[in-house]
């Protein structure tokens, strides 16, 4: 029977590297379940018994099975009897033997096992310590250990080389992908710009651009902004405006006056009004991101709750509100501003478009926007989440953040989003397992620099585009690696399934213009010369126009006064226990939501996991 299991279970390239026979876990409704525990070069595996007496269905997963545990994405392992606990490291010596093994995730569960009567002293000891010493490789870039011990082997490089991408999803990875996007957003007046194909100018991908700009022109443009991230098109408006990213300008640069014209011309894009968004002024940094997530997590998995994450969701929240609004004037240019435009940036321009663009709530929408807004755009998911462990000072879960605020707006509004909180919570997971090309890499450059294609000796004509399954690419040690989207290798069918709202319709795709009110006044729109530099007669200082705070706009109350007072719960307190509140939006209406105290709560099937379980025992 372990033979039968071993052949099934591990014939990925990973191997066993310890097993304990008796073994105990309990399952969600509180049912202890015996079978094997199992630790591989890649995870940690619990077998009940009732599995070990069935064979293997073809349909699961490659790597995983929804209760494996990834050795990466572990925090602490804990060994206890009912006379001590310990916390297990790699140069760790058992003096006692263990009783119970606790695991502590980095996606906050906490996984309990117990060994019974008849599990050998020496067989406790030793599968303690391995996933102890496995999971914590002492030396910096171990997660590539990982990596290599499950896509090793000829033959699973040779299945990754043949799946088939999503024909749903848009990759935005090749310059038709970028004009298909515009014509489905109606967005005239803009191009694909095949400038920048190979890299040569910035580390982003491709940049949509206004017509009138010419390529020649263009390039003179990059040096103006930092790391060469000039203003790209994300995403139009139905009622006709066009949203915008950039980086800040560079310092003491000299510009000359077709430079100004050209800069002019991209800042405006089609439209005559241009509205820069600052990002630096009311939103967290990075640094702050981070430490409210660290003081998240302990008190997660203590008693109770912190405040200073949801006051981060409720700013995020309200910035991407007050963008909604500008765009929804029609016919104006509005740009976010970061410094480097890799970070909050992603945050703020994927809200506005889950608020305003129903197919972004759909899967292969939602899908798609990552890939648009935060993979191609450059967010520096290899530095934020920190696999390796050498990177302290860069890691920031901003990813985990915008996250939580589509939670929030899911909790709001269920039934105008396909995707379902099972989804999110794996797409939350998948982010401590690393494996996936979505995730190991900083920008596009880098990914287009490990893409797999080993019949191939030539320079493809077309840039990066033409090459064959681009979406699979080489870690560092030669290993394929597949995309997150690629749910089949990572989630059953059974859990897949539950990545779709039963109820969602496409009803909600009607293409026609809000009529969601204006948050700002022309007479507090500010003079150019305090937008750009170049127009300021004083200095070369970069100015911003600022936007209106949320709290002074003068359409707040019609909005929240659109909503039926029958649908707002008249118990606040029991708030979380009442049903979602559904809103009657307009189609194509940007879903708003409301910031006020209650609204904004913990994502509890989340956070909340361990605590749970630890209330089990």
């Amino acid at each position: 029977m372990p033979c039968l299991i071993l052949m099934y279970l591990f014939s990925s390239g990973e191997f066993v590297l310890q097993r304990a026979p008796l073994v105990k876990r309990q399952d969600a409704g509180g049912t202890m379940l015996k079978g094997q525990l199992f630790c591989t070069t890649f995870r940690v595996v619990f077998v009940p018994e009732r599995d070990q007496k069935t064979e293997a269905d073809s349909s699961d997963p490659v790597f995983l099975r929804d209760q494996d545990i990834v050795l990466a994405s572990i925090e602490r392992v804990v060994a206890g009897n009912p006379l001590k606990t310990k916390i297990i490291t790699p140069s760790s010596h058992l003096k006692f033997v263990p009783e119970e093994l606790i695991i502590y995730c980095k996606d906050l569960r906490i996984i309990h096992f117990q060994f019974e009567r008849m599990t050998s002293d020496l067989q406790a000891i030793e599968i303690t310590l391995t996933i102890a010493r496995t999971y914590q490789p002492v030396k910096p870039g171990a997660p590539y250990a990982f990596q290599k011990s499950i896509f090793g082997n000829s033959e699973m490089k040779q299945l990754l080389s043949n799946r088939v991408p999503d024909s749903l999803m848009n990759w935005f990875e090749g310059s038709q992908e970028w004009e298909r996007e515009l014509l489905r957003t109606g967005a005239t007046g803009w191009r694909v710009s095949s400038v920048n194909d190979r890299f040569e100018m910035a580390p982003r991908y491709f940049n949509v651009v206004p017509k009138q700009i010419l390529d020649n022109d263009l390039k003179k443009t990059f040096a103006h902004f930092s790391d060469g991230r000039i203003p790209r098109w994300c995403w139009h408006h139905p009622g006709g405006s066009d949203l915008l990213r950039m980086a800040t300008f560079q310092n003491n640069m000299y510009h000359e006056k077709d430079d100004i014209r050209h800069l002019e011309a991209l800042l405006f894009g089609c439209h005559p009004q241009c509205v820069i968004v600052d990002l630096g002024d009311e939103l967290p940094t990075p640094m702050d991101i981070q430490a409210a997530h660290s003081r998240l997590r302990t008190l997660c998995l203590g008693v109770s709750p912190v405040q200073s994450f949801l006051i981060i969701f409720r700013s995020c929240l309200k910035k991407s509100i007050e963008v909604c609004c500008l765009l929804s004037d029609g016919h104006l240019t509005v740009i976010l501003q970061e410094s480097e435009d890799r970070d909050l940036s992603c945050v703020v321009s994927s809200l506005v478009q889950l608020m305003c663009d129903p197919h972004s709530r759909t899967l292969s929408g939602f899908q798609s926007l990552v890939q648009k807004e935060w993979a191609v755009a450059g967010h520096r998911f290899l530095n934020r989440f920190n696999y390796s462990g050498d990177n302290e000072k860069e890691e920031s879960p901003v990813f985990l953040l915008f996250l939580d605020c589509v939670w929030q707006l899911l909790k709001q509004f269920p039934s105008y989003f396909e995707i379902t909180e099972d989804y999110l919570v794996a797409v939350h997971d998948s982010t401590y397992i690393p494996i996936f090309n979505t995730f190991l890499a900083n920008c596009q450059r880098e990914r287009a620099r490990r893409i797999q294609h080993t019949s191939q000796s030539y320079t493809p004509v077309n840039g990066w585009y033409d090459v064959v399954n681009r979406q699979i690419v080489l870690s560092s040690a030669g290993c394929p690696l597949p995309s997150v989207w690629d749910w089949a290798l990572q989630c059953s069918p059974k859990r897949r399934a539950q990545f779709c709202h039963p109820g969602y319709t496409s009803n909600h795709w009607i293409n026609r213009c809000s009529d969601l009110p204006s948050f700002h006044k022309a007479r507090s729109l500010t003079t150019p010369s305090q937008i750009l530099p170049w127009r300021s007669t004083t200095s070369y200082r970069w100015g911003h126009r600022k936007t209106s705070s949320i709290e002074s706009l003068p359409g707040l109350d019609w909005v929240l006064k659109s909503y039926k007072k029958s649908e707002t719960p008249k118990n606040i307190q029991g708030l979380e226990q009442n049903p979602p509140v559904t809103y009657q939006c307009e189609s194509f209406q940007a879903l708003v939501p409301l910031l006020c105290g209650p609204y904004i709560c913990l994502w509890r099937s989340c956070y909340l996991r361990g605590s749970q379980e630890l209330q089990m025992y």
